[in-house]
């Protein structure tokens, strides 16, 4: 093979690659509790997660509140309409494939957040 097609296969394959690990075009969260969920990245809560509803954000904001990074930590609070909402622990989402790693969360008062697909995720309650 010559150094052309290699060149060439190489750039299709990097390309490929490249696509096929791209970013979702936003984070979604459905809420199916019967309160309030944000999700805080550096003390900042755009939009809350109402109750039995959906949460969008465009992934760019996102990842300018992490200041471009690869990977983003946020909290997970619940209740968060109530005189005392509950901190679930921190996701990690990773801003380059949209995997969000609830790994670090605890299961507070019944309450789970699962990873649902890149760039959503679910909170449910019981």
């Amino acid at each position: 093979m010559n150094k052309f097609s290699k060149l060439f296969a190489g750039t299709i394959l990097a390309t490929a690659s490249s696509i096929a690990l791209a970013a979702p075009s936003e984070l979604v969260v459905d809420n199916k509790t019967d309160y309030q969920a944000r999700a805080y990245v550096h003390g900042i809560s755009k939009n809350p997660a109402e109750a039995h509803s959906s949460m969008s954000l465009n992934w760019w904001a996102l990842s300018m509140v992490c200041a471009f990074q690869t990977e983003c930590k946020a909290e997970v609070k619940v209740k968060t309409d109530t005189a005392n909402p509950i901190s679930l622990g921190n996701v990690s989402i990773n801003l380059d494939t949209g995997v969000i790693d609830t790994s670090g969360l605890s299961h507070a008062e019944g309450f789970n957040v699962s990873y649902v697909a890149p760039g959503h995720a679910v909170v449910t309650q019981g």
